[in-house]
């Protein structure tokens, strides 16, 4: 495949989020490796950062540390620097799971610890949401100046809200959904964001709970008919049911 074909593969894959989709992700870019491997081409940069995130879906920890220096070298050779940055962000999501020993318990709330150093490699990301950058854009989804300034919000956001500080996370969370030009993947998953901080906050106050926008906010990504929102559909479909029942069994909208 070139470069380009290969890209729009894994990329229609990796919208569908399922663990199937993953595993052919890697079976895909696996195959393809001999002709990647003395390839410096934006494409099979962003090809790598979506095999990594596949890896992580799957558990496959090892291939998304592969997939991740792959990724890396790639931006770098190509200059893209924006793409450099997601390493960064990618570092400090790694600390969250190095202090959660892998979440052997699942990814949920309730038994997620936080980890102060996140927030910390998290921070590096800002000096890259400036500025016009390089310019570079294959997707939506490409990592860009503007894409980079939503992440470093949106994630701080839930670091916080892991840490359990609420009003920081949802101040947070708000920058990010005051940014210009959020799409509607963006706009939509900052506003779950929002709404799960809401709600964990509510509930650890012992608050009553009642007409919780999750539930709005998933039908109004489903009457979009946009598969690039098919994880949120389906993690906001699972924190619903959670959210009706009171429990603080809820998922956070990361790949972790």
């Amino acid at each position: 495949m070139t470069p380009e074909h290969l890209y729009k593969a894994v990329y229609e894959l990796f919208a569908a989020d399922d663990e199937a989709s993953s595993r052919r992700i890697l079976a895909t870019v696996d195959s393809q490796w001999p002709a990647m491997h003395g390839r410096i081409t934006t494409h099979d940069a962003e090809t790598s950062r979506l095999a990594s995130l596949a890896a992580v879906k799957v558990a496959e920890h090892g291939l998304a540390a592969q997939w991740r220096a792959r990724a890396l070298s790639r931006f770098a050779g190509t200059g893209w620097v924006e793409g450099v940055a997601t390493r960064i962000m990618s570092d400090a999501l790694v600390e969250l799971a190095r202090a959660n020993d892998d979440y052997p318990q699942g990814q949920f709330l309730d038994v997620m610890v936080p980890a102060p150093s996140a927030l910390a490699v998290l921070d590096e990301i800002e000096p890259f949401t400036v500025g016009d950058g390089s310019g570079i854009n294959l997707s939506r989804s490409s990592p860009s100046p503007a894409l980079l300034a939503r992440f470093l919000h949106e994630k701080r956001g839930f670091f916080l809200l892991v840490g359990g500080d609420y009003s920081a996370a949802l101040e947070s969370y708000r920058r990010a959904l005051d940014l210009p030009d959020l799409n509607l993947r963006g706009h939509l998953k900052v506003r779950l964001g929002i709404a799960l901080v809401e709600y964990v906050s509510a509930v650890k106050s012992g608050e009553h709970v009642d007409g919780h926008p999750t539930s709005a906010l998933v039908a109004e990504a489903e009457a979009s008919n946009d598969v690039g929102l098919t994880d949120l559909i389906n993690i906001g479909r699972f924190n619903a049911g959670e959210i009706d029942a009171g429990t603080l069994r809820v998922k956070p909208y990361e790949v972790l």
